[in-house]
């Protein structure tokens, strides 16, 4: 029920062209074999993250990346920068799982309508994404339905 219902609900917007001006757009990037992202940016993007969120698929919790120091931070930095500068991701950071919320615990809770649907992806996920957030902010008219 719960998969037919939010697979419905979120996959009812046709694309209208905005997925080609998308990589249209990333191809035009051509600084990607200079791009390089710090440990700095890691640690600032960490900085943004809130503690006592749902774990990801691989249930390593946010705590664990904010806690994680220095060295952890480093090694990220080296890892986003190999993703970015070879444009490959691993499977796990595109996979995420699809829970139901309850919209209002006192209504119908036999009723699809009362829920939403919320996505856990895993955090090292989540840093990444904020980073690239960060270095790719544009105000083309696309974006804000990213």
């Amino acid at each position: 029920m719960w998969k037919n219902h939010f697979s419905d609900l979120y996959n009812c917007i046709s694309d209208d062209g905005s997925k080609s001006h998308f990589y249209a757009k990333c191809s035009s990037y051509d600084n990607l074999a200079t791009l390089n992202i710090s440990a700095t940016e890691v640690l600032d993007a960490i900085k943004l993250q809130k503690k006592g969120k749902s774990a990801g698929l691989n249930g390593l919790l946010m705590e664990s990346f904010i806690y994680g120091g220095l060295k952890l931070f480093i090694h990220l930095s080296l890892l986003y920068t190999l993703f970015i500068r070879h444009c490959y991701l691993l499977n796990s950071f595109m996979q995420s799982t699809i829970r139901p919320l309850v919209n209002n615990k006192g209504g119908d809770l036999t009723n699809p309508n009362n829920y939403r649907a919320i996505a856990l992806a895993n955090m090292e996920t989540k840093i990444l994404e904020s980073i690239l957030m960060d270095k790719l902010h544009s105000y083309d008219d696309c974006d804000k339905y990213q």
